[in-house]
């Protein structure tokens, strides 16, 4: 299996207050730019819509609690990829069937 997750990750976030989420209107005076987390999943195809769902809002609550921050700030890409298009130790997963 192949499972390889990239999380991209804004620069350092203003310190959260704890008791406040960190919505855009919470962030420093003349803060610029989108706080945006952005997480690739890249996998193999063949995943159900359902296992990515779960994948999604697992990934999506762990950036909630974690970063404080509102759901609609968190982006999840899922990039599906063939065996062909995955090599390792020096082969192609399509080989190593």
């Amino acid at each position: 299996m192949c499972h390889n997750f990239f999380i991209l990750l804004p620069g350092p976030l203003p310190a959260p207050r704890s008791h406040v989420i960190n919505t855009p209107a919470s962030y420093p005076s003349g803060y610029q730019g989108i706080i945006m987390p952005v997480v690739i999943v890249k996998m193999r195809k063949g995943w159900s819509v359902d296992q990515k769902r779960t994948i999604v809002k697992e990934i999506t609550g762990t950036l909630v609690r974690t970063l404080n921050i509102e759901p609609e700030l968190v982006t999840i890409l899922i990039d599906e990829l063939e065996l062909e298009n995955i090599g390792k130790a020096g082969k192609l997963r399509s080989d190593t069937r």
